[in-house]
């Protein structure tokens, strides 16, 4: 989880070098849950964050089956399950599969800027998303797809502003 979301999540915390330590000032795992547990976070709300933060797989497939009648219902039941694989993908992962988030690949006998993303941050265009749907870019349905992502989105910041962490 990032420094300045734990920073926020129990402000009077000072000393972030050594959470889970013996040091009063130090952040704990129970700081954590306590905080989760009185802002009334729904289960889809610390999915996503667990999912996203921690890179957790577990909550990533909690997310996803708590999504998918919502996705069913907006792309259809054929190429629901992939419209919202690719939306979560595009929220959680946002490092350069390709370059590793560093933005430049390195070959035997060059370096090159990496032409999948800008600056480490990999760039989801129409044609990756159709893509990694498994559909041709004319059949791609960007309006839906969203709808998907603005719900995600939604979601994110309802949870972060729960926490504390969208002030």
């Amino acid at each position: 989880m990032r420094a300045e979301l734990l920073a926020k999540l129990l402000p009077k915390s000072s000393d972030l070098e050594n959470i889970g330590g013996v040091n009063h000032n130090a952040i704990t795992s129970d700081d954590i849950n306590i905080r989760l547990s009185y802002s009334k976070i729904t289960d889809s709300e610390l999915n996503l964050l667990l999912a996203k933060f921690l890179d957790d797989e577990q909550h990533r497939s909690n997310l996803f089956w708590e999504l998918y009648k919502f996705a069913k219902e907006v792309v259809g039941k054929k190429n629901g399950r992939k419209y919202l694989e690719v939306a979560i993908m595009e929220r959680i992962m946002t490092a350069c599969p390709f370059c590793n988030g560093t933005g430049i690949t390195i070959f035997k006998d060059k370096i090159d800027k990496c032409h999948h993303c800008r600056e480490g941050t990999f760039i989801y265009s129409d044609e990756v998303i159709s893509s990694l749907i498994g559909i041709k870019k004319k059949n791609f349905e960007k309006k839906k797809y969203n709808e998907i992502i603005n719900k995600l989105i939604n979601l994110e910041h309802s949870a972060l502003s729960k926490i504390g962490a969208n002030e």
